[in-house]
This record gives C-alpha cells, structure tokens and sequence, in this order.
C-alpha cells in the first residue's frame, strides 16, 4: 500500500474492512446449494421407503440413531466437558429440551408430509421455515418484523395454499385433510425449534455437538412410542407393533436406510461448512434451489405423482418471497458494512491527525523527558500508530 510521509502534510489511507475473498464465498455457495440438493434426495429416499411399507417413526429412528453414535464419537474426540452435555443449567436444559421436542416434531411431520405428499408439495411446504422463523422471533424473541417479511409472509401462504390444492382444481380426489395439517405443522415446529435454540443460546453459550446430542436423542427415544401409539390406534405404520422395529426389512429398505442418514449427515455437513465461508442472508436464497430440485425428482423417478401448474406456481411464489426477504438481508448486512467502514475511517484519521500534530517531526515542537511538549506519553502512542502507518 503506497502511503504517504507526515512531512508532506497527508496521511497515511486506512485499509477498508476486510471481507472474504470471492473464492471463498463462491466455494461456500457452491457448498450450500449442493447442500439444498442432497436434502431434496433425502426427500426421494424417504419417499421411496414410505412406498415400501416403512413407517415415518422408523425412519427417523434409523437415522438418528446413527447421527447419535456419530456425534457422541464427536463429543469424545473434541473433549466436551462431560458435565456441558446434558446442559449447564435447569433453564439451559429447560430450553435446549425443548428444541429437541420440536425438532422432533418438525422432523416427524416434515416426514409425514414427503410420505403423503407429492414430494415436490412436501418440500415447498417445508422450505417456509424462515418465514416462521421471522414471524415466531417477533412474537417471542421481541424482535422486529419488517413490512418486506410480513408481505413475503402473506404471499407464501398463497404459495402453500395452492401447492395443497392442486389436486382438487385439477379434479383429482385431492390430499387427506389431515395430512395437509400435518405439512403444514412442520415449518411451525421447525420455526419453534430455532427460537427455543436461541434461548438456550441466551442463557448459556451452548456447543453445537451438545445441541446435536439434545436434538438426536429426543429423535430415538421418542419415535418408539410414536410409533407404538400409531399402531395400537389402528393406523398400521411400521414393525413396532409387530416385534423389533426394522425386523422385516430386507436388504434394499436397510441400504435406504443407511443411504438416508449418511444424506442427512451429509447436507447438514455441507451447510455447516458453506456458513462459515459465506453469511447466512446468501445462503437463505441460495437453499431454494432445493425446490426446483425437488420438482426435478419427482418428474424423474417418482411414478404416479404429476406435477400440477397449481404446484408448480406455489413453489414460484414462494421461492420468490423467500428470495425477497435474502436478498433484502443481505442489503442490510452490506448497509450495515458500509457504515462500519465509514466509522472505522473517521477514527482512524482523527487518531493518525491527533498524532501527527503531537509529533516532534511534524510540528516542530521539542521532545522533553515527559514525552511529547504538553501531552505526556500518550503523544508518543499516537506517534506510533502514525509510524506503523507509514
């Protein structure tokens, strides 16, 4: 950086806020939408086990049950303290229990919903958790809800509204009116879930393998009841009810299986690693590819279930109103970003002015034991800062 002396009378420029290099943040994208994809092929998974016979409830067993040994290896390895597992308070567990009971929730019905929904239907439903989200935080975090995420709000629900009723206007016997409750059910949840984690975070900064070790055991321990109390209600679900779950399975549902957790492992893996090379406004618009992504596999490998004009709208209308409130995110955040560099300058020249007028060389002033003629030492310090400029 060419830089000038304090004899000329200019000072030395202030180097802008870094930010990550663009390769960086393509990489993080990439990651991210790759991320989208590999959950709406865990939707296709999902469906094909649901077509076999298998229920939601072991499903969702199976596959926390291998993200649970996964992450207690993780809590050994990284040297958790033992005593932060379960929590480091009766109000951090309080919350952190339950973002495991609405994670479960969430998870249960967003199941529920690919397995008795088309799977494009499914996702698009799904994929309005962060307008929830926004308008959950408002309600119980005291946070604001700007108008742009109240009307991005509304239009969704057109979306939903016409994903769910594309059936009927085409004639067809349409959706279970319980099964659409349920889809319904699972943004609500899922946007629950991540307020509940927010309060935990308040009261305790919380590991992310702990928060994992919550949301992976309520996943297991429940999903046996559920799915007990499903089938003694008539509603034939899984193997629960007739002996150890999964023991009829053949090779084929146990390679779903596996190829379902190490899915979900996967995407959550890739979006983790994408978030920390790219801030979370991109990310929200770069995840909607996931619901193209999801018309993309129900055309192509999903036998019986017909893209609908009405579906193909909803998920439009809501791609574009979650892109609406991203892309005004990341505005903000760039706004927010610009002032702070604007703050950052000002400082900076007022301390290297400062120190430039209190310095010996530049305004002739002698040097006497006490540091700089009339300010002490903390001439010297701005003089330093000038000189590291320089």
């Amino acid at each position: 950086m060419k830089t000038s002396s304090c004899q000329s009378g200019s000072m030395a420029p202030i180097p802008a806020r870094i930010s990550p290099p663009r390769a960086m943040r393509t990489y993080g994208l990439t990651l991210m939408a790759c991320s989208a994809l590999v959950s709406a092929l865990t939707s296709l998974m999902i469906k094909f086990m649901a077509r076999r016979g298998v229920s939601t409830f072991e499903i969702i067993f199976y596959q926390r049950l291998f993200q649970w040994a996964v992450n207690f290896s993780f809590l050994l390895l990284s040297r958790v303290p033992f005593d932060t597992w379960w929590g480091s308070s009766f109000e951090h567990r309080f919350w952190l229990s339950l973002r495991g009971l609405f994670g479960f929730f969430a998870l249960a019905c967003g199941y529920w919903s690919v397995a008795h929904l088309s799977l494009s239907d499914a996702y698009t439903i799904r994929s309005a958790t962060p307008l929830v989200c926004g308008a959950l935080s408002c309600f119980l975090l005291n946070e604001q809800w700007p108008v742009v995420e109240i009307g991005a709000s509304i239009t969704a629900t057109v979306g939903v509204w016409l994903a769910l009723h594309g059936p009927y206007t085409r004639g067809g016997q349409g959706y279970n009116p319980s099964d659409m409750v349920i889809a319904v059910c699972a943004p609500f949840f899922a946007g629950a879930s991540f307020v509940a984690l927010r309060k935990a975070s308040r009261v305790h900064k919380t590991h992310p393998l702990v928060i994992v070790n919550f949301f992976a055991m309520f996943t297991v321990l429940l999903s046996l009841p559920m799915d007990f109390i499903l089938a003694q209600s008539g509603i034939p679900r899984g193997d629960f009810a007739r002996g150890f779950p999964g023991s009829s399975f053949h090779l084929t549902e146990w390679g779903l299986v596996m190829l379902i957790s190490l899915s979900a492992f996967s995407s959550q893996f890739l979006l983790t690693v994408g978030l920390q090379r790219e801030r979370a406004a991109p990310a929200s618009v770069v995840m909607l590819v996931g619901i193209p992504g999801s018309f993309a596999l129900q055309h192509l490998f999903v036998k019986g279930e017909v893209l609908t004009v009405e579906s193909i709208l909803g998920g439009l209308i809501l791609t574009l109103s979650i892109a609406a409130v991203g892309i005004r995110r990341c505005r903000e955040k760039q706004e927010e970003a610009r002032r702070l560099d604007s703050t950052d300058k000002t400082v900076g020249y007022s301390s290297l002015q400062k120190g430039r007028d209190l310095h010996p060389r530049c305004n002739g002033h002698k040097k006497s034991n006490s540091g700089v003629h009339g300010n002490g030492a903390s001439g010297y310090a701005y003089a330093a800062v000038l000189r590291k400029a320089n």
